[in-house]
């Protein structure tokens, strides 16, 4: 069943799993295998310095893979993994562990294929594997024109049913989504070359439009039927006293009085126990009245945003809005214990009996927001022209309320249907529109031709390309240090995928103050944004600020990496998505400040963030 692929769905998961199998004696390598491998794979390296193939972990590396196993996933450099696939190839490697990336644009056919576990985490939450997601996987094993039949091989797992892993393997339509949307860059792209009915014929004819516009079809249809039961009730409103659509007009505002204004009591409510939770400190102690812990409890954590709260019965969870009828008043304040965490057994057993021991009594239930008087007395007027008109005094007023409830909930959901066509029919253009907006306030396109500032927009590919714009129009990098314009771009272009991130301080007291300056620049931006229900610009992350600075002042790899603790191939791809944003700045500004940016793409373009591949 060898060669085999071996999904982990973690790097630290690939990374342990190899060094298992070393530390278990696993050999699947002849000696002569074993001595073509170290002859490939120090070719690979050949340029890398000494002290960085240490850093790097390269002999542990080495070992694994003369020994037949391997380890594949993005947080290593480019020539380890090309060093993998070529092996496993060539059929040297019997064995990798890898992550999904591997699944995608790589060509390294497996007779087996092994799935560890059937959930993965997608960024908030495990959700389990789509039956595209687990095709994707299991399509390695199989070589054309070598194996006669694939293996793929699911974990056995407690939680996951059989028939449900039957069925991922079964399904064979997957749906196609499009996640085409307009950006600042392609709309100005759009104003440079065509019409803005060009444009919109465009967007109108894209695949993201199209399945939009597929499912107008079956909205359309429920609308038809709907107006036509809606015909059929209305023949039941016909009242001889008078207009019963008159009538109950005047009940349903009395009605939609009465409930806009207890919403609005309620969400004042809710707000008010939301600001009381956010305000909680550890150590203030609350009663909780509708949790299934219901009775005192003392606040030991903080954690985005949220209390953890410890019981008198020694449980320890997390409190939100939901568990409160009414703000939660501090009924008083104790001491936590110095050391320790609410996972610790003795800590929760101190402060619970420090809880028991406490006198104090819950809080009184207060009466609710009053109703607002002039809300009350226009209901009350409506409910008066309610009762004097003629249809009120219908002998059959009960019969005709009920076919009103009806309709008015008919003409409710059709309503919503409405929106939902609105919405979908031409979403793209309107989208484009409200982009097209955003430039047009910012001083990047004026009357559907392009201004200076827009032209140079036309050149800026990315998430940040309207505050690299808004960047260059003021001058921001210009009188910096190279290594200082690496650190401040890298805040465009930074996303942390670490579990905690690093920590954001920029390098220099200038690149502080440069920073400030993007940041106020992206709060223009954001401000422009909201004014018009677009939000395409990310906010700014600095977490890679000092890592690139002090790599492009020329310190070692091996001090870097222990001092962030991030994976050489995190930072590896850090500083190429930097590259290549330096690359379009330097295109696109003044000679002086493409002269800058140079000299921060050289500083950073060295070690193994050079590597193009082989």
């Amino acid at each position: 069943m060898l060669p085999a692929i071996y999904f982990v769905f973690s790097r630290a998961g690939c990374d342990k799993s190899v060094r298992w199998l070393r530390q278990a004696g696993v050999r699947l390598t002849t000696n002569e295998e074993a001595e073509r491998i170290r002859e490939r794979a120090e070719t690979r390296a050949s340029w890398i310095d000494e002290a960085d193939l240490v850093a790097l972990g390269f002999y542990e590396f080495l070992d694994g893979l003369q020994a037949g196993v391997a380890a594949h996933h993005a947080g290593m450099i480019p020539v380890f993994k090309e060093t993998v696939e070529e092996l496993f190839e060539a059929g040297l490697v019997k064995v990798v562990f890898a992550t999904e990336t591997l699944s995608l644009g790589i060509n390294m056919p497996a007779k087996t294929v092994v799935i560890e576990d059937l959930w993965k985490f997608q960024g908030e939450r495990h959700e389990l594997l789509t039956p595209g997601e687990y095709t994707q996987l299991t399509g390695r094993a199989g070589r054309r024109g070598i194996d006669q039949l694939g293996h793929a091989v699911v974990v056995y797992q407690r939680q996951v049913p059989f028939e449900r892993v039957a069925g991922l393997a079964a399904t064979r339509t997957y749906d196609l989504t499009s996640s085409f949307r307009p950006s600042y860059n392609m709309a100005v792209n759009l104003v440079r070359n065509y019409s803005l009915d060009q444009a919109h014929q465009l967007l109108n004819a894209s695949f993201a439009q199209f399945l939009a516009d597929r499912g107008v079809v079956a909205l359309e249809r429920a609308r038809q039927q709907d107006r036509t039961v809606l015909e059929g009730y209305r023949r039941n409103l016909r009242c001889d006293l008078g207009d019963f659509d008159e009538y109950w007009d005047l009940v349903q505002r009395s009605r939609r009085l009465r409930d806009e204004d207890r919403r609005g009591r309620e969400a004042a409510r809710a707000d008010e126990i939301r600001a009381a939770i956010a305000s909680l400190k550890p150590g203030e102690v609350i009663h909780v009245p509708d949790s299934r812990r219901r009775g005192l409890a003392v606040v030991v954590a903080i954690r985005d945003g949220k209390p953890t709260v410890l019981s008198e019965d020694r449980s320890a969870f997390r409190v939100s809005a939901k568990d409160f009828r009414e703000p939660p008043p501090v009924l008083t304040r104790i001491v936590l214990p110095r050391t320790g965490s609410s996972r610790s057994a003795r800590f929760r057993r101190d402060v619970a009996s420090t809880l028991v021991a406490l006198h104090v009594k819950p809080p009184k239930t207060r009466r609710g927001h009053a109703a607002d008087p002039k809300v009350e007395r226009e209901a009350v007027r409506l409910e008066s022209a309610a009762r004097a008109h003629p249809c009120h005094g219908c002998p059959e007023r009960a019969k005709h309320e009920r076919w009103a409830e009806r309709c008015t909930k008919l003409e409710q959901q059709m309503a919503g249907v409405e929106r939902r066509i609105r919405v979908r029919t031409e979403t793209l253009a309107r989208r484009f529109d409200r982009v097209l907006a955003v430039l047009t306030d910012l001083g990047y396109v004026s009357e559907w031709s392009l201004t200076p500032k827009g032209r140079t927009l036309t050149r800026i590919y990315g998430e940040g390309d309207l505050l690299v714009g808004e960047a260059l129009a003021t001058g921001l990098l210009e009188g910096l240090e190279p290594s200082e314009v690496a650190a401040l771009v890298s805040t465009v272009v930074y996303e942390a995928r670490e579990r905690n991130p690093l920590p954001g301080k920029l390098p220099t007291a200038e690149s502080a103050h440069r920073y400030e300056r993007l940041q106020r620049l992206w709060r223009q931006i954001r401000r422009t944004e909201d004014g018009h229900q677009v939000q395409l610009c990310r906010e700014l992350e600095p977490g890679f600020t000092t890592p690139v600075y002090r790599w492009a002042e020329g310190v070692p790899l091996d001090e870097l990496l222990e001092e962030t603790e991030m994976a050489p191939g995190d930072f590896v791809r850090n500083c190429k998505q930097l590259l290549d944003l330096l690359r379009q700045i330097e295109e696109v500004a003044q000679p002086e400040t493409a002269a800058l940016v140079r000299r921060a793409h050289e500083r950073v373009l060295h070690g193994v963030v050079a590597y193009t591949g082989v």
